[in-house]
C-alpha cells in the first residue's frame, strides 16, 4: 500500500523582505545598464565601402575630355578614366538628388563640364569630370532634361521634354528658358556648328535653326514624320540627325536641306560619333552598331541583333571605341 505523502503544514522559512527588495532593484539595474548599452554611440564596422560599377549601371552619355573619358548615368552616377577605359573611378557628386543623368558634354577648351538629368538637374564640373556640383534643379518636375551642347565655355544650350530649352551664358552659372513655340514636342538632341548654327531636333519630326547663338529657333520645313533622337556636326556647314526606324538625314547647308542617307533595314539609332580620320558611328537598338565612311551617305552594319541597346559611343585616344548603354560601358570586343 502506496505511504502517504509527509505532512506540508509545518512552518515555511521566508526571506525577509529588504533582500527580496535588493534582488529586484539589482535586476532593475542590469536592465537600464544592458539597453543604455544597446542604444549607445559605438564606431561602425569595418565593413569595405561599396562602389558602384560603370558595368552594372545603365550609361546614358560619354564625352572626353583631352584623354580623359566620361561616362554618365542612372541615380546620378558619374564616372571617369585616365587610362582608355580600362580602369574607372566614381566621381564626387555634391547634388540635391539622385536623378538619372541622360547627357554630358565639356568645352572645347576642356574648362568646363555639363551634365543634365531628371527633374530638370544640371551639375556643373571644373576639374574634367572628377567631381561636380549642382547648378540647377526643379525638385517639384519629373520633366528630364535630355541634350546639352557648348558653343564655347560660356555659352551653352539644353533641351528636354515639352519643348524644354536652356541657354546659359556665363558657363552654366545661370540659366533662361528659350521659347521655342513648341511645348508639344520632347527635344532630344542639340548641336553646334563651327559657323555657330545651333540646331535642335526632336518627336515627331521637329527641326529647329538658330543663326543667332541660340537666342532664337525657327523651325525647319519637316523631312521626316518620325522622331529624330540626335543630330552631330560633322564639319562646316556639315550636318547628320538620326532618329527612328533607322532613319538618317544629312545637310551640306547648315540645316535649309536635307538628304536621306542609304541605312537598308536599320533600328532606330540614338547616338553618334565623327571619328578622327571622318568616319562616321551610329549606335542604337538591339546593340546596333553602323558605320559610314564617305560622309554620311551610306551606312553598313557593323553589328546588329541584340537584346540590350546602346544610347552612346566614345573614342579613347588611341582610337578604340567605346560603347554605353542600358547594360553598363562596354569596349568594341565586349559589344552586343
Amino acid at each position: 500500500m502506496k505511504q502517504a505523502p509527509a505532512s506540508t503544514t509545518g512552518t515555511i522559512s521566508r526571506r525577509p523582505m529588504w533582500a527580496v527588495r535588493a534582488v529586484a532593484l539589482a535586476f532593475s539595474a542590469l536592465v537600464a545598464a544592458a539597453a543604455g548599452f544597446a542604444f549607445a554611440p559605438r564606431p561602425a564596422p569595418a565593413f569595405a565601402a561599396t562602389q558602384a560599377l560603370p558595368t552594372r549601371v545603365a550609361i546614358n552619355a560619354l564625352a572626353t575630355v583631352g584623354t580623359r573619358l566620361v561616362a554618365v548615368g542612372e541615380q546620378g552616377l558619374a564616372f571617369y578614366s585616365d587610362d582608355g577605359g580600362a580602369h574607372w573611378r566614381e566621381a564626387q557628386r555634391q547634388a540635391s538628388h539622385g536623378a538619372t543623368l541622360n547627357d554630358v558634354h565639356f568645352s572645347a577648351d576642356g574648362r568646363i563640364g555639363i551634365a543634365v538629368g531628371h527633374g530638370g538637374l544640371i551639375l556643373k564640373s571644373l576639374d574634367g569630370g572628377a567631381s561636380w556640383r549642382e547648378a540647377a534643379a526643379d525638385a517639384q518636375s519629373s520633366e528630364p532634361l535630355l541634350a546639352v551642347r557648348a558653343a564655347s565655355a560660356q555659352q551653352w544650350l539644353a533641351g528636354g521634354s515639352f519643348g524644354r530649352l536652356l541657354r546659359s551664358d556665363d558657363g552654366g552659372a545661370s540659366w533662361q528658358r528659350v521659347d521655342i513655340g513648341r511645348e508639344d514636342r520632347h527635344l532630344y538632341g542639340v548641336a553646334v556648328g563651327s559657323g555657330g548654327v545651333w540646331l535642335a531636333v526632336g518627336e515627331r519630326g521637329l527641326m529647329l535653326r538658330s543663326a543667332d547663338g541660340g537666342r532664337s529657333f525657327e523651325p525647319l520645313p519637316e523631312v521626316y514624320a518620325g522622331s529624330f533622337f540626335g543630330v552631330q556636326a560633322l564639319g562646316p556647314a556639315r550636318w547628320l540627325a538620326y532618329g527612328m526606324r533607322g532613319t538618317v538625314l544629312r545637310s551640306d547647308d547648315d540645316g535649309r536641306h536635307w538628304a536621306r542617307a542609304d541605312t537598308g533595314a536599320a533600328p532606330s539609332f540614338f547616338g553618334a560619333l565623327q571619328r578622327r580620320d571622318g568616319a562616321i558611328v551610329l549606335v542604337g537598338q538591339g546593340g546596333a552598331v553602323y558605320e559610314s565612311s564617305d560622309g554620311g551617305r551610306r551606312f553598313v552594319p557593323k553589328r546588329a541583333g541584340g537584346r540590350l541597346s546602346l544610347t552612346s559611343v566614345a573614342a579613347t585616344a588611341n582610337g578604340a571605341l567605346l560603347f554605353a548603354g542600358e547594360g553598363g560601358l562596354l569596349d568594341d570586343a565586349q559589344r552586343p
